[in-house]
């Protein structure tokens, strides 16, 4: 039973893919200096300003190639950019993870708005 678990362990941490997205891992630092375990498909055919679909998620993000090809197929077949992201304290993300935030606690939409620009615009984004 303890081999079984490992082995499927290790089978979750094997690289992502999707047929026809060049896949990219990074570690994208937040304001504070957390970084975030972050997959970013760009797809191999792209041309000219492309969207992107971002999902940040507590449930992490092994397997998330397999979206591109369920709940996100249509906007795959249009050749948008996904980019999935571990919120912080999750699997391979740096700082604490928090269940709940405090009532009044300002989200860090900012932060992410800001960084998804740059490295995307290297890929093509229009976002």
């Amino acid at each position: 039973m303890i081999g079984f678990l490992l082995a499927l362990r290790l089978f979750a941490q094997q690289p992502d893919s999707a047929p026809g997205y060049d896949l990219t891992e990074a570690m994208i630092p937040m304001r504070d200096g957390v970084k975030l375990h972050t997959t970013i498909f760009v797809p191999r055919q792209a041309h000219g300003p492309l969207p992107f679909v971002f999902t940040r998620t507590p449930y992490g993000i092994a397997g998330a190639g397999n979206a591109l090809r369920g709940y996100y197929r249509a906007f795959a077949n249009d050749g948008y950019i996904f980019a999935f992201q571990d919120i912080r304290g999750r699997y391979t993300s740096e700082g604490q993870f928090v269940m709940m935030r405090p009532p009044g606690h300002r989200a860090r939409a900012g932060t992410r708005a800001r960084w998804t620009k740059a490295p995307m615009r290297t890929t093509q984004s229009n976002g």
